[in-house]
């Protein structure tokens, strides 16, 4: 772990500490920078509970934030099971790839894992000692047992699929 100082391996126990240094996105002008949680992300990180529900709010970066959160509790967790589902299969795919698959790709601590599968919509990262922790996107979440569940945009779904919506809530 020469990547980081003395001071920094420290910090590593801190979760707030890693999302804000150790992932990066892209801003709204495209530029990878380190994902810095805005007013609002704070907010929500210091005050959520084990079930949150966020209304109405776009734009506010909390995709970004919880497809973060869910990789950082992949990388720091053994045994994880997390599942973010989207309204369509393509809006899935796209946060993987744009928000988890990037901040993976620039994380500078990758030597410490191995990336047992690594798809177009699945990471499962091998601790390498028999434990894994896997993080997934789909459109729906039927089979599977899961640490955590992030539903985006769900509004979409009960409009557009109300079937689906039904299944999700199942």
């Amino acid at each position: 772990m020469s990547l980081l100082s003395e001071k920094d391996k420290q910090r590593l126990g801190s979760k707030e500490w890693r999302l804000s240094h150790l992932y990066k996105i892209r801003n709204k002008n495209g530029e990878l920078i380190t994902f810095n949680p805005n007013r609002a992300q704070k907010h929500f990180i210091q005050n959520a509970h084990s079930r949150n529900i966020l209304v109405k709010s776009r734009q506010l970066g909390f995709t970004s934030l919880e497809a973060l959160d869910m990789l950082d509790e992949c990388l720091w967790t053994r045994n994880y099971q997390g599942l973010f589902i989207a309204q369509d299969l393509d809006t899935a795919k796209d946060i993987f790839s744009n928000k988890m698959e990037l901040a993976w790709k620039n994380f500078k601590l990758q030597q410490l894992y191995g990336l047992n599968t690594d798809s177009a919509r699945q990471m499962k990262f091998d601790f390498g000692d028999n434990t894994f922790s896997t993080i997934t996107v789909d459109s729906s979440g039927r089979s599977g047992t899961f640490s955590r569940l992030h539903i985006t945009e769900f509004a979409q779904v009960v409009k557009n699929f109300p079937d689906k919506a039904k299944e999700i809530l199942e």
